[in-house]
């Protein structure tokens, strides 16, 4: 869904993921107030995002974690994540 919010510049339009319900004539009868997936420039940029999470998810299929019992095994590294942002 294109999202164009009112900024102190301007607007800014965004695209993002909403689930989509429609009927049997398949007209559009309710979606959800708040988008699974947020804040993407473009339609391409989300739909790169969603492959990268299939792809992840069929990587993952076999092993799957359990949120119950999650936890960490190793320290989260802040100052890394901020030197390899940008980097493919």
């Amino acid at each position: 869904m294109k999202h164009t919010h009112t900024t102190p510049t301007g607007e800014e339009i965004t695209f993002d993921l909403h689930e989509v319900h429609y009927n049997e004539e398949g007209k559009i009868v309710l979606w959800t107030v708040d988008p699974i997936l947020s804040g993407y420039e473009d339609v391409d940029d989300l739909i790169s995002a969603l492959e990268y999470m299939l792809s992840d998810a069929k990587k993952s299929k076999d092993d799957i974690l359990d949120y119950d019992t999650l936890q960490p095994e190793a320290d989260f590294d802040y100052e890394k994540e901020e030197d390899d942002a940008g980097k493919v």
